[in-house]
């Protein structure tokens, strides 16, 4: 321990959650600190380790004497002493602490949370919702680094199998947010030695007295509010998802612990901004078919402008927008079978599709753009309104859904045939465009991302308040897209009129 300060290393009684370096240390977002810097300040202590001594030492293990190392290693359990007699565990920490900050290689100096039932369920949209909870939580208590095994995605509806989340977002992108946002991170058997495999809440420690008596307790007691013991985990797991929904729908409507002043948390904001997009795969999916729907419709345009009899004809194909991308309208109708039966606000509710495209029509007689994109649960209403299906349940004298029978004959027809008069047509995109790739057997959930993204950047939106539109219209409210309108049962209404400060939030 020549040339280290001994009131460094000599600590034994420090804060649980608090690495010993040549200043007090933070387990806070480090707003102006750079990762160089903070590395730099944290493997200080242990500036006796240099390149040199260490490849000595893999050659003689024992060479550096520890009797004197007292120091504490606190956040990960481990002393001085461990790390000069293991040199894979001193490479592990070392080599860390030098990983870029867009990586998902976990920093040694910044502590972990995770989630504590480590999968999300129910829909995309609703999984996406508890994920915000979690990361303005670990905003909030200070952890700089969220751990990925721990929330595992559901393909919902589809085979009901977990995604890796990392499959589905772009994480590199995301940890470049960093420390507006904490970093998104794997685990590392070193730093998270208490994560195996997501079976970390029914792990037990085994223990020995000074008696030789083996001691067994549960791991996490109390995981939930672990960030409050004094005791601590690698990583910190709290939150169970029916309760963080809640909170979300409080957030949403400007209450609870997690709003600013009442109003949306900075970290949201960037997150529906720009932080949080799909996977390079996903969003060369959606790329290629937006390109394909562009070139089509150019043509379309070509040829009306050729054919056309008299000046006085409808244009729809007026599509100078500065990008020259197709521009289309967004229609997020909720009229599936599980949202048909769903006792959730029943006055505000519009059950049949058709009334939705009347509603349209009558907003709009010449139509404001040429195509419209409908993200709807096709598989949802095939099972319960294809025609096999009521035709097998009439001769079983079994009671037949005629919503989602004319629901579904109403989608048909305008996939087929167009609105207004054929003048605009339909397109559907979702699961089957992940048909023969590597999502083919987790199509629902990566339907869902390229649905949702695909309707964010819509001319015009509409939806409902009943269902997860109001999430939709939040990323496009802080994009600044703000034509936005919900059905209700008489007739399409402004969503997002002038003079908001945030957007609606769920309400009905």
């Amino acid at each position: 321990a020549k040339g280290t300060d001994q009131s460094v290393l000599e600590k034994k009684d420090s804060p649980p959650d608090s690495i010993i370096v040549d200043k007090k240390p933070t387990n806070k977002l480090q707003e102006e600190t750079s990762a160089s810097s903070a590395t730099k300040s944290f493997w200080q202590p242990f500036a006796i380790f240099s390149d040199e001594a260490r490849r000595e030492n893999q050659h003689n293990k024992n060479r550096i004497s520890t009797t004197s190392y007292n120091i504490s290693f606190q956040t990960y359990g481990y002393s001085l002493a461990d790390l000069s007699t293991n040199m894979t565990l001193f490479d592990s920490i070392f080599n860390n602490s030098d990983a870029p900050k867009t990586s998902t290689i976990a920093w040694p100096n910044l502590t972990t949370a995770a989630f504590y039932e480590g999968r999300l369920h129910s829909g995309f949209r609703n999984q996406m919702m508890v994920f915000t909870i979690l990361i303005l939580d670990t905003v909030q208590k200070g952890f700089g680094q969220f751990l990925l095994q721990s929330v595992l995605m559901k393909d919902t509806y589809g085979t009901n199998m977990n995604v890796r989340f990392a499959g589905i977002w772009d994480i590199e992108h995301w940890n470049s947010f960093y420390p507006q946002l904490p970093r998104l991170v794997d685990a590392d058997k070193i730093l998270h030695d208490q994560w195996e495999n997501n079976n970390w809440r029914r792990l037990k420690n085994t223990t020995t007295t000074a008696a030789g008596e083996e001691v067994t307790s549960v791991r996490f007691t109390n995981a939930d509010n672990s960030y409050l013991t004094e005791k601590p985990h690698h990583p910190k797991g709290f939150g169970k998802q029916s309760y963080l929904f809640l909170q979300y729908l409080r957030y949403a409507k400007g209450t609870g612990p997690y709003t600013i002043s009442g109003g949306r948390h900075p970290a949201e904001i960037l997150m529906l901004t720009s932080a949080l997009r799909p996977s390079p795969f996903i969003q060369s999916i959606i790329d290629e078919k937006l390109q394909s729907l562009t070139t089509e419709v150019q043509e379309e345009a070509i040829n009306y402008n050729t054919t056309r009899t008299s000046s006085t004809d409808t244009m729809v194909y007026n599509n100078n927008n500065a990008s020259n991308a197709i521009e289309y309208i967004t229609l997020h109708a909720r009229v599936e079978p599980d949202m048909q039966k769903h006792p959730l606000c029943p006055l505000v509710k519009v059950r049949n599709l058709t009334e939705v495209f009347r509603f349209m029509e009558t907003k709009w007689p010449d139509p404001p753009a040429p195509r419209i994109f409908m993200p709807v649960n096709r598989d949802l209403l095939e099972r319960e309104g294809a025609p096999g299906v009521w035709k097998k349940q009439l001769h079983e004298k079994k009671e037949v859904n005629w919503i989602a029978v004319e629901n579904l004959k109403a989608l048909n027809d305008a996939r087929d045939y167009g609105l207004w008069g054929g003048r605009v047509k339909v397109f559907e995109l979702g699961s089957n465009m992940f048909k023969e790739t590597k999502f083919d057997r987790r199509r629902q959930i990566a339907g869902a991302v390229l649905n949702f993204f695909v309707s964010v950047n819509a001319k015009i939106f509409i939806g409902t308040e009943v269902s997860t539109s109001h999430d939709l219209l939040a990323t496009r409210f802080y994009r600044g897209l703000m034509e936005n309108y919900k059905y209700l049962p008489d007739g399409l209404h402004d969503w997002t009129p002038p003079g908001l400060d945030d957007p609606p939030g769920f309400r009905c």
